[in-house]
This record gives C-alpha cells, sequence and structure tokens, in this order.
C-alpha cells in the first residue's frame, strides 16, 4: 500500500563510548507503528502483505528475509494499547495520570490477546467458496436476525400498555446475552467434535478459534464456515425470546436472562447437536428436521409449558391475562416474522438452488393456508374475524412448516397449514379454560405444538422427489421415517420440558422468580427503565415502595396519560 508520507529518517547511532541510549518511549514506539502500518511492504497490492507465517500458504510476494520493522501480531497490538491508554485515559489536565478502569480494561485485552494469538485462518480464495451460495446466506442471516426484533412487537402489542418495553426488551437482550454465549462455547456445544452423539466439545470452536473464511465439509460446504456459524447463531438468539411470551409481565429480569444462558447450554445446544451435526445421534438416526421444528420450535414451546406451570404453581398466574392488544404492535410484528421466516426456512438449504426456493414457496402456502384456517375455526364458533387471530394464525403455519419446508411438496404444504391451524386453535381455547397452565400470550399452542405437529406431518409427507436426501413419507409408504420423526418429537419434548422445569425450580431456590405485585401495578417500563410507551404528564414522580427493591420509579399510575 503506498503512501504519499516520506519514511522518517532514522536517528543515527550513538558514537563509540557515549552512554547508552535512553529508553524506547512510547510516543516512539506508536511512530514507529504508525510508519509500519502506513508502509507495510514494498508490494503492489494491500493484499499482498498478508501471510501465514506459520508454514501455510502465501497471498502475493514471499515475505522478506530480513526482520520486518512493523512489529507482529500481538507485539503490535500490546504496543496500540499502551498508547491508546495513555491517550484516552489521561485527565483533561494534561499531566498523565490514567484511569484505573482504563488500565484495567485495556490490560485485559491485551493479556486475552496473548493467550489467544494469532488466528489460524486466512482469507485466501478458496475455490469451494461460492459467491451466489454466500450472498443469499448473508441474506438470510440478515433476515433470521430480523425476526427478534420482529417477535419483540409481536408479544409487545398483546401485554399491558404499562409493561411493552419490558416485554421488548427481553426479546432484545436476548441478541446480546446469546451472541457472547455462542461466541464462546454455544457454537462448539451445537457443532463441535461429538462427545457420545449427543453434544460438541466445548474447546472445539472456543472462541471461535478456527471459525472464519474458509469452508469446513458437511457445515455448508460452499459457504465460509463463519457465515454458517452466524446463521446458526440466529436461531439460537430467537429461541429464549420465544419462551417469555409465557410468563413476560410475571419474571423479574435477572433470572430471565439467567433462563436465557442455561436454557442455551443445556436444552438448545444438544438438539441441535443430536439432530443437525453430522454426527448426532438423531440425524444418524435418519429423523428430518429442515429449518428447527425440533431445536426452536418444539423446545421453547415445551419449555414455555414448564415456565407457566412453576409460575401457576408458585403465584402471580391467572391475574395477569391481557385485556387490551395494541394491534398495529401485533400487525408489525408478524409481518417481520413472516419476512424474516423466509430466510429462516430458505436459507437452511445452505445454497441458492431449487431446494432454497421450494422451501420459500412452502412457506408462504403455508402460514396463508393456517390464517385462513384459523379464522374459519373462529367463525365456527361465533367469533368475529379478529385481526389478532388472523396474526397467531399465520404464525402457527410458519412454525408449522418449519420442519417440514425442505421436504414437502407444494401440496403437502398447504396440509401441513390447515392441519397445524385447527389443532393448535382448539389448543389454545383448552389452554385457557385450563385452571393448571397460564400460557399467557399462548406459546405452547402455537410453538410447542405446532412444532411438534409439523415434524410429525415430515414423516407423513416428506417427497424424496423434493429433496433427494430425504426420505419417504408415510403417506408414500415411508413408515419408518413417520416413526422415527414421532419418537423424536416426543423425545425431545420429554427433555425440554423436565430438564427447562429443572432450570426454573433451581432458579426459584437462589433468587425470586417473581416481580414484586406493586412494582406491576405501577408497571414494568416505569419500574425497570425508567421510561415508557404512555403519555406522561410534565416532569417525573418518584414514589418509594416499603418492602420493594429499589427500582428507578419514573412516573405511576396517578401521572400516566390514560391515552396510548
Amino acid at each position: 500500500m503506498s503512501s504519499q508520507l516520506p519514511r522518517p529518517t532514522p536517528p543515527p547511532p550513538p558514537p563509540s563510548g557515549s552512554a547508552a541510549p535512553a529508553p524506547f518511549s512510547i510516543q516512539q514506539a506508536h511512530a514507529v507503528s504508525q510508519n509500519s502500518s502506513n508502509h507495510p511492504s514494498d508490494t503492489s497490492s494491500p493484499s499482498a502483505s498478508i501471510h501465514r507465517t506459520n508454514g501455510g500458504m502465501n497471498k502475493g510476494p514471499s515475505p522478506p528475509t530480513t526482520l520486518p520493522t512493523k512489529p507482529s501480531g500481538v507485539k503490535s497490538i500490546l504496543t496500540a494499547a499502551q498508547v491508546k491508554m495513555q491517550q484516552a485515559y489521561t485527565d483533561m489536565d494534561g499531566e498523565g495520570r490514567v484511569s484505573v478502569i482504563g488500565v484495567l480494561v485495556l490490560s485485559a485485552l491485551s493479556i486475552g490477546t496473548v493467550v489467544m494469538g494469532p488466528s489460524p485462518e486466512n482469507l485466501d480464495v478458496n475455490p469451494d467458496i461460492d459467491s451466489g451460495d454466500t450472498a443469499w446466506m448473508l441474506t438470510c442471516t440478515a433476515l433470521v436476525l430480523l425476526m427478534t426484533p420482529g417477535l419483540a412487537f409481536f408479544y409487545g402489542g398483546m401485554v399491558d400498555k404499562k409493561n411493552i418495553l419490558y416485554t421488548m426488551f427481553q426479546s432484545i437482550s436476548a441478541i446480546a446475552m446469546v451472541t457472547c454465549l455462542w461466541t464462546f462455547v454455544g457454537f462448539s456445544l451445537a457443532y463441535g467434535e461429538t462427545v457420545g452423539h449427543v453434544i460438541g466439545n466445548p474447546s472445539t470452536f472456543f472462541l471461535y478459534r478456527g471459525v472464519g473464511a474458509q469452508p469446513l465439509k458437511n457445515f455448508g460446504d460452499t459457504i465460509p464456515l463463519g457465515l454458517f456459524s452466524l446463521f446458526e447463531l440466529k436461531f439460537a438468539i430467537i429461541t429464549p425470546p420465544i419462551i417469555s411470551g409465557a410468563f413476560t409481565e410475571r419474571i423479574s429480569y435477572l433470572p430471565y436472562m439467567c433462563f436465557v444462558v442455561l436454557f442455551s447450554i443445556f436444552v438448545y445446544c444438544p438438539i441441535v447437536h443430536a439432530v443437525w451435526h453430522p454426527e448426532g445421534f438423531l440425524r444418524q438416526w435418519g429423523v428430518l428436521d429442515f429449518a428447527g421444528g425440533l431445536a426452536v420450535e418444539t423446545a421453547s414451546g415445551y419449555a414455555a409449558l414448564a415456565g407457566s406451570i412453576v409460575f401457576n404453581m408458585t403465584g402471580g398466574g391467572h391475574e395477569l391475562k391481557n385485556n387490551a392488544p395494541h394491534i398495529p404492535f401485533i400487525i408489525l410484528g408478524m409481518s417481520l416474522l413472516w419476512f424474516g421466516w423466509f430466510g429462516f426456512n430458505s436459507g437452511s438449504a445452505f445454497q441458492a438452488n431449487g431446494l432454497a426456493m421450494q422451501s420459500f414457496l412452502n412457506t408462504n402456502c403455508a402460514a396463508s393456508a393456517a390464517m385462513l384456517t384459523w379464522l374459519l375455526v373462529d367463525k365456527i364458533r361465533g367469533l368475529k374475524p379478529s385481526v389478532t387471530s388472523a396474526c397467531v394464525g399465520a404464525v402457527v403455519g410458519l412454525v408449522t412448516i418449519t420442519p417440514a419446508c425442505g421436504y414437502v411438496n407444494t401440496g403437502g404444504a398447504f396440509v401441513v397449514g390447515v392441519v397445524g391451524g385447527l389443532l393448535c386453535n382448539i389448543c389454545c381455547q383448552a389452554i385457557k379454560d385450563s385452571r393448571h397452565v397460564d400460557d399467557q400470550l399462548d406459546v405452547f399452542p402455537a410453538h410447542g405444538l405446532g412444532g411438534t405437529i409439523g415434524v410429525i406431518m415430515t414423516g407423513m409427507l416428506a417427497d424424496k422427489n423434493i429433496n433427494g436426501d430425504g426420505a419417504w413419507g408415510l403417506f408414500y409408504g415411508g413408515v419408518e421415517l413417520f416413526l422415527k420423526n414421532t419418537a423424536a418429537a416426543v423425545g425431545v419434548a420429554v427433555y425440554t420440558f423436565v430438564v427447562s422445569y429443572l432450570i426454573f425450580r433451581f432458579l426459584g431456590s437462589v433468587m425470586d422468580l417473581h416481580i414484586h405485585p406493586e412494582v406491576r401495578r405501577l408497571g414494568l417500563d416505569a419500574s425497570f427503565h425508567g421510561e415508557s410507551v404512555v403519555r406522561q404528564n410534565r416532569g417525573t414522580f418518584e414514589r418509594s415502595l416499603h418492602g420493594v427493591p429499589e427500582y428507578s420509579k419514573h412516573g405511576s399510575e396517578d401521572n400516566c396519560d390514560e391515552d396510548f
């Protein structure tokens, strides 16, 4: 890379017998580092300076035989860290007093850099990577991430107006928590070297070690492994927020975030490994789940059922039924979910090909069929065609087609949507009439039952002419696939329910799961976040609550405008 700045002239060597030179200052180190950055080498292009120093392939000319001027790898980063520490954390008076926090943070980063060392990956062009597939999967990854804000709006429109932000924040904050967890151990647990065909070795991809631009066989053969991991991360992100809808206005925030971590480690990652890892025991057995009917939908639904039962047993249940949903939020959330679900399902083909198109088509058909079926069932019950019901019906169709979208033909997709819409509608009504289960936003019937129906119907309607890697379903003489998928659905449901129930009971034994009734009365937005969607009178009002932990209570029932 060329530069217009001249190279600085090095200082002359000290004369013989003179005193030793002064120690190399931080400013001098910074100058050398900057100069080296501007003049990395005498090559014709920026990419020519990229080399693997451990004996791998080179990109561009061979490195010089003499020692380079630029500090390499960790040394360069440490030098820059020293300079940044002095520049960014000194006081305004310029006396050079360094902030303790700055020292600790940058020291931790430097130590982490030393421990990690340079990445073994390079960015060399790999002929196995297909640019079209990569572009398609980048798009699908963004679409799947969009589903989590969509879910936030969908749930936010169904709760009390004083709790909208709190409900939406449960979904948004899961993005950050699960991303960090996935980077450290989640990806390794799900797709690392198998341990007993049930879980991955947590050290395989620890801190994304070895996850980069190169593809890995059986993990999206024509796309970078890093992109494969990012796509799978979006699935891991949205699963815990789905569960939160069953008890969103009842669970305190800290227990919820602890549940997100424990559920991801002990439920989600093992199921993903078993179903999608090439050496997972369910995949080797022949179970078919194209895009997440088991790991995402069935698991989230039965975890929500476990949480609903725990909260109903320990108090704070049925009095929180919602009576005034905010329809525009529900419509917006459903629209974002529907849009993102195209990437969720068709992206699971991992290629821009005919199978991705068929999954796209099946997704749209099943959602439409389920929406109409849901409205028809409501009409038979004597209910008006509710906008909320239509949105819920569409989501149910998206859920049920998820495991089947890459294995069934278009006619099969319509059947999946109709059956899913019918059975989930009936289950929703049964849950509402139950005194033992208080599933606030109908997560279990929509996702738990919907995912289970989808997996079982995949075993019934799978068409090997659609996907040669699949098998024939029950309707085409494939009894074996039907039995295997049914057994897998039951097994995942039982495992998820038991482990999730134990997680909730454990958290309840070490911390208070419930939100204080007075805090709920004032509103979770004002109590937890100090802000609210509802309009407030001029100024804010703080109220001290006897026996309630300190929250930021900006606004209350006394100063909130009732108009939304």
